[in-house]
């Protein structure tokens, strides 16, 4: 039984990350981004409602908890959101995988998460 359950978690949380994928949009976002070690200025390169990729040549640490400054296109304040590296790859990997971090948002406003979904629905469509 112990096993099945576990199993259907794996696949719980695969379906997750697909649909989190899924909603993903490019852009072309200058942020900020900071521990209490290091500050960087670079771009975000996808983003959706719950997280997203910034390209940087020396990404941060897996488990690295971020303060992270956006601003999105025609907004008129900057979103200001703590984040947790959940991925992070130093060299790219072929063509396709750049190097950079995934992060996942941690206390998102409730104003801006609705700003980011807005924003996500209207550039997919």
């Amino acid at each position: 039984m112990f096993f099945k359950e576990k199993e259907q978690e794996k696949k719980a949380k695969e379906k997750n990350e697909e649909a989190a994928r899924a909603q993903r949009i490019n852009a072309l976002i200058k942020a900020e981004f900071y521990d209490d070690k290091r500050k960087c200025i670079d771009f975000i390169k996808d983003i959706s409602k719950v997280g997203l990729f910034i390209s940087i040549a020396r990404p941060f640490e897996k488990g690295a908890v971020l303060d992270i400054k956006f601003t999105l296109p025609d907004a008129n304040y900057p979103i200001k959101v703590k984040g947790k590296v959940v991925w992070s790859r130093s060299e790219p990997e072929g063509v396709s995988k750049m190097r950079g971090m995934g992060v996942k948002f941690l206390n998102l406003a409730p104003w801006d998460e609705e700003a980011l979904r807005n924003f996500v629905e209207t550039k997919r469509k």
